[in-house]
């Protein structure tokens, strides 16, 4: 084992044993998956069409694992990103643009994660080989490619959920703490990495597809509703006279 592993198992396993919970993908991994995301070929002309900031969208990309935004912005996780929550939960449309991109860019990649993380948790959960493999991919240097699901979103959702249960059932059978830091530790966070990429892409798609949606979200409360439609009679009324 070379230095550098040691000292990451080292530093792992201070970690884990001081309680501090594992955080999915670390910041380094987050922003690197958020860049490639952003820099794919379908999405990178959004971000200039809306005049978005690549820069503050990474940035927030790992941002999201902070205490003032953990609690309420982190969960669901993979399910907000299957049911496109951005559209239909208020808080999305609390944050400015560029956060809330960057957030819902941290969820999509942390579904990759094959253990503990939604959907992975409900197959495989050991909070060991997970911060093992976490330390591990956020040393690497090189990231996998972008591969595009194809069909409707949710066929784009299904692909992923298929291949994403199949890593984590691979991972239970096969990954161990002691075995992370060698050839079946590279599989598994390099698919994990691969797929969680590969669903960013599909919900960046997605989210600028239906950009113009998310303005349904400041649709006034029903008595707010019925006082505006009262006053449009009358000023109709008004009017015909």
């Amino acid at each position: 084992m070379k230095l550098s592993q040691m000292t990451l198992v080292v530093l792992s396993l201070v970690l884990l044993a001081s309680g501090v919970p594992a955080f999915a993908w670390g910041p380094v991994s987050h922003q690197k998956m958020a860049l490639n995301a952003l820099s794919h070929p379908t999405i990178a002309p959004y971000i200039q069409q809306y005049g978005l900031s690549t820069a503050q969208i990474i940035n927030a990309s790992w941002e999201l694992d902070l205490p003032q935004y953990k609690d309420e912005y982190h969960n669901p996780g993979w399910q907000a990103i299957r049911d496109r929550l951005w559209l239909t939960d208020p808080k999305w449309a609390s944050l400015s643009e560029n956060r809330r991109i960057g957030f819902l860019i941290h969820l999509a990649s942390d579904s990759g994660v094959p253990i503990n993380h939604s959907p992975s948790g409900s197959v495989f959960k050991n909070t060991t080989v997970e911060g093992l493999l976490e330390a591990r991919v956020e040393t690497w240097g090189d990231f996998p490619s972008i591969t595009p699901y194809t069909g409707t979103y949710t066929q784009k959702m299904n692909s992923f959920y298929s291949q994403q249960m199949a890593l984590a059932n691979w991972c239970k059978n096969n990954l161990k703490w002691y075995n992370v830091l060698g050839s079946k530790g590279k599989t598994a966070g390099w698919s994990g990495l691969t797929y969680g990429q590969n669903l960013t892409q599909a919900m960046l798609l997605e989210y600028f597809q239906t950009r113009d949606q998310i303005e349904m979200l400041a649709v006034p409360e029903p008595t707010t509703i019925a006082l505006l439609s009262i006053g449009a009679i009358a000023l109709w009324r008004r009017r015909r006279r």
